[in-house]
């Protein structure tokens, strides 16, 4: 194959690669949209695995090391 055969070739390639590119962007654009008006739609107060109590209480009752862990920033636990 000559060279210019090869690089016309290439050159489809590269478009067909772009527009997959293209296709699979907007795929995800639209999936991320639907994700995010889902989770806009769910209650969290219907989900089983969220207690309703208040955490005041529990903190009331909490060991001076469980308050001084919820003092601290994130990176600390680590």
């Amino acid at each position: 194959m000559d060279i210019k055969r090869r690089w016309k070739s290439l050159s489809f390639k590269v478009e067909h690669l772009r527009l997959e590119l293209e296709d699979h962007d907007e795929k995800i654009r639209n999936l991320e949209k639907e994700f995010i008006k889902e989770l806009a739609a769910i209650d969290i107060e219907d989900l089983p695995c969220v207690e309703s109590k208040p955490l005041v209480g529990e903190i009331k009752q909490a060991t001076p090391q469980v308050i001084d862990n919820l003092n601290k920033e994130p990176e600390e636990f680590q």
